[in-house]
């Protein structure tokens, strides 16, 4: 009379084994992986290379009738761009190119000292991206692009605007400059700036 159910425990029991083992695994080895997980060290992004300044020139009007060549600064408005701003504008004094700008922000004391110096001359600022042919299929923000632009020598490239930012602490920058020629695809932003104090010796008081 109980023949039946010997066959039917026989075809339940390998069911029950394989449920009972994914338990156990989900209960010991979960725990094991959320920590494994939780000691890997995040990884953090590479911050924008320094700002830097250089010629380039491209195709006829490229920058406007008559314009082939501009002045290209772009990167992170870093602690020492103003005075490295400084020494280039000296070089290209004698030259009257419009400025295309292309930077993230950063340091915004040395974005308005910048600006000043902007002021002190007759200059078009606009936002676009500069494309350096001489650095083939590198990236334009790699090491090797980077040195080509750090070089001093004029480059050869393309302007494109859609998608060029100007952000942070980059549109007070752009504001010093006597004519702002901003296209529609490209994105201006500002943040709102903000101080940081540091203070070394004596004893801080105690806040109430």
């Amino acid at each position: 009379r109980g023949g039946p159910a010997i066959p039917f425990a026989k075809r339940s029991t390998p069911m029950t084994l394989r449920a009972l083992l994914v338990v156990t695994l989900v209960l010991t080895g979960g725990p094991a992986l959320a920590a494994a997980s939780a000691s890997r060290p995040a990884q953090r992004e590479a911050p924008p290379p320094p700002m830097v300044f250089y010629v380039a020139k491209g195709a006829p009007d490229a920058c406007g009738r008559g314009c082939d060549s501009w002045i290209a600064i772009e990167g992170q408005v870093d602690s020492g761009a103003a005075l490295r701003f400084r020494k280039f504008l000296r070089q290209v004094r004698d030259r009257n190119l419009p400025m295309y700008f292309s930077s993230p922000g950063g340091n915004l004391d040395q974005a308005l000292a910048m600006g000043v110096m902007l002021r002190e001359r007759p200059v078009v600022a606009r936002v676009a991206r500069t494309v350096v042919k001489e650095c083939g299929f590198e990236a334009q923000n790699g090491d090797a692009c980077l040195k080509l632009k750090q070089s001093g020598r004029e480059l050869h490239g393309d302007l494109w605007t859609r998608g060029a930012m100007c952000n942070s602490a980059c549109p007070y920058l752009i504001l010093g400059a006597t004519t702002r020629e901003i296209a529609p695809d490209t994105v201006l932003a500002v943040h709102s700036p903000k101080v940081v104090a540091h203070f070394s010796g004596g004893v801080p008081t105690q806040q109430m």
